[in-house]
């Protein structure tokens, strides 16, 4: 089972969310120079340490919390790495086509999700600013992201994963979730 909630501080707040994400995305560039975007070089970073300081992400990153804890429903130890997909309109099916999340929690936030919708094997979403997406990983939820239209400029979302494992030797990529 998935949900969709909504995160009110990004729809309230969204143009100052996408010069964030644009500034992440340069510095990006600066520190992994050889990578093509942002979500080639997922599991090397975390969105959230790139916007540490940030008082919107702040209360994005509450939002998110919160949205997984109650999708969980209990409080056991939980981790997430999330990264930043920006990319054009001619990117999009190329770099996220047909996958899966093989991980025990999945889910993004759509920044500026552009006119797409995130197709999944037995459903869809439409996206809108705001939205945050979470449902399980693995091979069952498979999904793309289509263009439904034409759209200039880039789409930018953010993806996670969770897990409830313990002692994952990582790069720094995972943080807990309190």
């Amino acid at each position: 089972m998935y949900k969709v909630e909504t995160s009110q501080i990004l729809v309230d707040r969204h143009k100052e969310f996408v010069g964030i994400c644009n500034q992440v995305e340069n510095m990006l560039e600066q520190d992994f120079t050889d990578a093509p975007n942002t979500t080639a070089i997922y599991n090397q970073y975390n969105i959230f340490s790139y916007t540490a300081t940030s008082s919107l992400f702040y209360e994005l990153y509450q939002d998110l919390n919160k949205t997984i804890r109650d999708y969980v429903g209990d409080d056991r130890k939980i981790w997430i790495q999330a990264w930043l997909n920006i990319l054009s309109y001619e990117e999009l099916g190329k770099v996220l086509g047909p996958h899966h999340h093989n991980w025990d929690i999945h889910g993004y936030i759509s920044i500026d999700p552009k006119d797409t919708t995130t197709a999944f094997t037995k459903f869809a979403i439409k996206n809108e600013i705001g939205n945050i997406y979470i449902g399980p990983g693995g091979n069952e939820y498979e999904h793309q992201v289509v263009n439904d239209n034409n759209w200039e400029g880039k789409r930018i979302t953010i993806g996670y994963d969770c897990t409830f494992t313990a002692d994952i030797q990582t790069n720094n990529r995972l943080y807990p979730l309190l």
